[in-house]
């Protein structure tokens, strides 16, 4: 446990030395985090459509009728994940434009 606790402390200070040794002050540190968030969502539908174009191209050389069902289930699932994403995102931004963030 003491261990982990350290490795955290060491890697803290590696993500905040450069931050540290430049004088940033707490918006920039603040505003770096934010941006590494603003990440986050593009990467999780990329996977999404990934994940979706893998399972047609896994429904295309299915050879059986389980690699098919397996197929599209993934075809599914992917449809579904990037519906969710779009769908959120068209909320926050609805939300965003009517109290003007």
């Amino acid at each position: 446990m003491k261990i982990k606790i350290e490795k955290a402390k060491i890697s803290l200070f590696l993500f905040l030395f450069p931050f540290v040794s430049f004088a940033a002050t707490l918006n920039d540190v603040s505003s770096k985090i934010l941006n590494f968030f603003k990440l986050i969502p593009p990467i999780f539908a990329s996977l999404a459509l990934f994940y979706f174009i893998y399972g047609l191209t896994s429904y295309v050389s299915g050879v059986d009728e389980k690699q098919k069902a397996q197929a599209k289930n993934s075809i599914f699932y992917g449809v579904i994940a990037i519906f969710v994403m779009f769908s959120i995102g068209g909320i926050v931004a609805l939300i965003r434009d009517v109290l003007g963030i």
